[in-house]
């Protein structure tokens, strides 16, 4: 709707999972924080964007511990447990629908088979940080990804 009346610079943040129309009105890309996935207070890495949509998902968020083990909201289906392989997982892609289903499906698939199916995707990119803090990058943001370790 805002692009049908002529916005051609927006940002919009619907709870987290944020879109892009253009660049930012001087003409420089919106950059965007990744959340540091074990310190809320620091960003890890920082992304730029000239359009699209960019969403995390973190094993961080709606989490709770039991006799020293943590439990968060992204379930592997394959145990029921939650997915540990990874911490964090961004994706840049055209909508936030597309981006916000791929986060969630790329976390339970782990590093390896989730960089495999983003690098399938034509449109697609993003950012797995492992629980050891390895910061792995879809090839299409190699160079466009200021990391902060």
């Amino acid at each position: 709707k805002l692009q049908e009346a002529g916005v051609t610079s927006a940002f919009i943040n619907a709870g987290g999972d944020l879109a892009f129309i253009g660049g930012r009105p001087d003409g420089e890309p919106w950059r965007v924080g990744i959340r540091h996935p074990h310190d809320e207070n620091k960003v890890i890495a920082v992304l730029s964007s000239l359009g699209g949509a960019i969403v995390t998902s973190g094993d961080y968020e709606r989490e709770f511990e039991v006799d020293g083990i943590s439990y968060h909201h992204i379930i592997d289906p394959q145990s029921g447990m939650p997915a540990r392989d990874l911490a964090s997982v961004t994706i840049v892609a055209h909508t936030a629908t597309a981006a916000d289903a791929l986060s969630t499906a790329v976390f339970v698939l782990g590093p390896q088979k989730g960089l495999a199916l983003i690098e399938e995707l034509p449109g697609v990119e993003g950012v797995l940080i492992t629980p050891g803090l390895e910061v792995l990058v879809s090839s299409g943001l190699e160079g466009l990804l200021e990391l902060h370790l």
